[in-house]
C-alpha cells in the first residue's frame, strides 16, 4: 500500500495541477477523486478530506476554489510522505 502512494499518488496530484492549469474541471474532478480513493487505501484521512474538498469545488466548475485548496493538499501531501518516510 505505501508503495502505491509513493508511486501513485505524486503522479495524479501532478495531473491535477496541470489540469487546474488547463481549466479542464472534468479532470480535476477525476485527478481528486483518484488522490482521494489513494488516501484512503493509506489511512491519509487529512489528504482524502482535502482531495474530497477539490472534487467538489470541481465538480461544481469552481475552479478557483479548488486552486485554493491545492496548497491545502500540497501541505498534507508532504506531511503525509514525511509519515510515512518514518515507518
Amino acid at each position: 500500500m505505501i508503495k502505491t502512494f509513493q508511486e501513485g499518488a505524486p503522479v495524479q496530484f501532478e495531473k491535477l495541477k496541470r489540469s487546474l492549469k488547463e481549466g479542464d474541471a472534468a479532470q480535476v474532478e477525476l485527478r481528486a477523486h483518484t488522490l482521494k480513493g489513494i488516501a484512503m487505501n493509506i489511512g491519509g484521512k487529512d489528504l482524502q478530506r482535502v482531495a474530497r474538498q477539490i472534487e467538489a469545488a470541481a465538480r461544481n466548475r469552481d475552479l478557483p476554489q479548488a486552486k485554493k485548496l491545492v496548497e491545502k493538499l500540497d501541505w498534507e501531501f508532504a506531511r503525509l510522505e514525511k509519515a510515512l518516510a518514518n515507518l
